[in-house]
């Protein structure tokens, strides 16, 4: 989405970060939330370069055989 168009359609979820909550608060709940996140990108980046080194491995194997 290009930025002018976010910034205009741009609306504060409420039930996500209270407005009631500071704003130490709601940094924290941002910051746990993107720990989370980046978490779960670096475990699926291992579990695809483990498939890739075992089609690898499997592809040099079988075709050594040939």
């Amino acid at each position: 989405m290009p930025p002018l168009e976010y910034i205009k359609n741009f609306t504060w979820e409420q039930i996500k970060f209270h407005q009631g909550r500071t704003l130490v608060e709601i940094a924290g709940q941002i910051s746990d939330r993107m720990k989370m996140i980046d978490n779960d990108i670096k475990k699926l980046q291992e579990e695809m370069t483990e498939l890739r080194n075992t089609q690898a491995a499997t592809v040099k194997k079988e075709g050594s055989n040939f």
